[in-house]
């Protein structure tokens, strides 16, 4: 069977600022089309695990690949600003669709960077010069913002965030893994999950166990209270 990827049905995804329409109201799916920005980042994601796990590189010299990569990465380019310290990112929607217009969403700036990243990769890989400026944006050190409280050891949704917030899913959990951001163990054994609705959604527990592996904990997700 031909295994490679067709781009044809996931590029549209791709266009800057574009979203699809999800089971919102009417309110919420005009917030969504605005703010929810890091579903580009998240199309790039799918062609970075397919090519890590098929190995099939050449995909960027078809089907438009390159084309998305490259445009993704000046995109969040120029969506960032520089505050002095950080690039930053504002005015965006978390995958909590409860919440929109917030600064700086740890998954969305997560996201983002890992987009530039792997548009760095794919340009070495192609024999390319990496724009400068997703270097620059991307850098572990000053580069796009990872919200951090440092007093209280684990990463807040978006800047603001205050903890017991009512959210509609846990974002945040996805940061180690699969994002791979870097984080101490003590902050990747916490348990990363805000207070939710009970129909929100329940598909970051299987992403818990994965965090408490990784940090070399015995103990399973459900057994520590929520942060």
């Amino acid at each position: 069977a031909d295994r490679r990827l067709n781009l044809t049905a996931t590029s549209v995804l791709c266009i800057p600022g574009s979203q699809p329409e999800r089971e919102l109201t009417y309110v919420q799916v005009r917030s969504t089309q605005k703010y929810q920005q890091h579903v580009t980042a998240c199309v790039v994601y799918a062609i970075r695990q397919y090519i890590y796990i098929t190995g099939d590189w050449e995909i960027l010299n078809r089907d438009g690949a390159w084309s998305v990569v490259q445009e993704t990465a000046d995109f969040w380019v120029s969506r960032v600003e520089w505050d002095g310290r950080n690039f930053v990112i504002n005015h965006v929607m978390d995958p909590d669709e409860y919440h929109y217009n917030v600064n700086n969403s740890c998954f969305t700036n997560a996201a983002a960077r890992l987009n530039l990243l792997f548009a760095v990769e794919a340009a070495t890989h192609l024999g390319r010069q990496p724009d400068p400026r997703w270097v620059a944006v991307s850098r572990e050190s000053n580069g796009i913002k990872i919200p951090l409280d440092e007093t209280l050891r684990y990463h807040p949704e978006y800047d603001g965030y205050t903890q017991g917030t009512l959210i509609k899913q846990a974002s945040v959990v996805l940061l180690g893994y699969p994002l791979g951001v870097p984080m101490d163990p003590d902050i990747r054994h916490k348990r990363h999950r805000p207070i939710r609705e009970m129909h929100g959604q329940r598909s970051r527990d299987d992403v818990q166990y994965v965090q408490h592996w990784h940090a070399g904990a015995g103990e399973t997700s459900g057994s520590r209270g929520a942060v």
